[in-house]
């Protein structure tokens, strides 16, 4: 019989209200679903007192600045030296987005203090990315840092049930956060039809107000400040976003200008709603 796995899944708060929150669930629900075990590490845990206690065979993280600041290097690497293997998901090597956006981390070639300690040894085992190894935005990482990279894609969760609801009836649905860089397409391309069609558009930071009480949470989160970090839940449900998907008729991916220009790094949008529409036929 396989072994059963205990993986452990740093994410600094669970709250997150972004990509990060779909994507940990969609590790988490892959991994209970196989039989493995999965529970997720956030700043208010102790590192060191979770590995005595929960044991894991596999921890997962990133070198996001978002959680290095809550990874206690020598704790990990004892783990590591004691049988642990950890999974580090890796930034970009060259960096794709606009200055504007500095809730996201730089490329990693601008970071020499962090290449220097992945090449000697202390930042992980495996490192993975979405992105194929044609990607540009990747070239350099392996000659960089002395580590190979994998592709690991994202999915869809097919623990999730799509349901058809009502509420969410519409003729064109894009649901997702609203970035700047995605503004000029909406105006464009989907509000024009509003006249003729039902369109909703869904999601975060659709008006200033919601952007503004992003950033709010966001810095909140960064620093683990309870009263900050948690006033701002998540619009839907897991199972509200299934059921919008699986009810409107048209359902819009967006990607980004580096992403339409680099092609590749396909984001989960692109497997939720082909996993929708596959759903539709079998389900209709």
């Amino acid at each position: 019989m396989d072994k059963k796995l205990k993986v452990l899944y740093q994410i600094p708060s669970l709250n997150t209200l972004y990509a990060g929150r779909t994507i940990y669930n969609g590790y988490k629900n892959g991994f209970l679903k196989l039989g493995h075990q999965f529970r997720p590490l956030t700043a208010d845990d102790n590192l060191e007192k979770v590995i005595d206690e929960y044991k894991p065979d596999i921890m997962m993280t990133s070198l996001s600045k978002f959680n290095l600041k809550y990874l206690d290097l020598d704790v990990y690497n004892k783990a590591r030296k004691n049988g642990m293997v950890s999974m580090i998901f890796a930034p970009y090597w060259s960096y794709p987005f606009s200055d504007f956006r500095i809730n996201e981390d730089k490329g990693l070639s601008d970071d020499k203090e962090l290449i220097k300690k992945i090449k000697d040894g202390l930042m992980g085992d495996i490192f993975y990315h979405p992105a194929d190894h044609e990607d540009p935005r990747m070239q350099g990482f392996e000659e960089g840092t002395g580590y190979k990279y994998h592709t690991v894609l994202l999915a869809a969760d097919d623990s999730i049930v799509p349901q058809r609801d009502e509420r969410f009836n519409s003729d064109i649905l894009f649901l997702g956060t609203n970035l700047p860089e995605k503004r000029d397409f909406f105006n464009r391309n989907v509000l024009r039809y509003r006249n003729k069609y039902k369109v909703m558009l869904l999601g975060q930071d659709w008006t200033f107000f919601d952007r503004l009480t992003g950033w709010v949470q966001r810095g909140g989160q960064y620093f683990n400040i309870p009263i900050l970090k948690n006033f701002k839940k998540p619009k839907y449900k897991l199972q509200d976003e299934a059921n919008m998907y699986f009810t409107s008729k048209i359902s819009v991916n967006v990607h980004e200008e580096y992403q339409r220009i680099s092609g590749g790094c396909c984001n989960e949008r692109t497997y939720k709603i082909l996993y929708m529409e596959v759903s539709k036929l079998l389900i209709m």
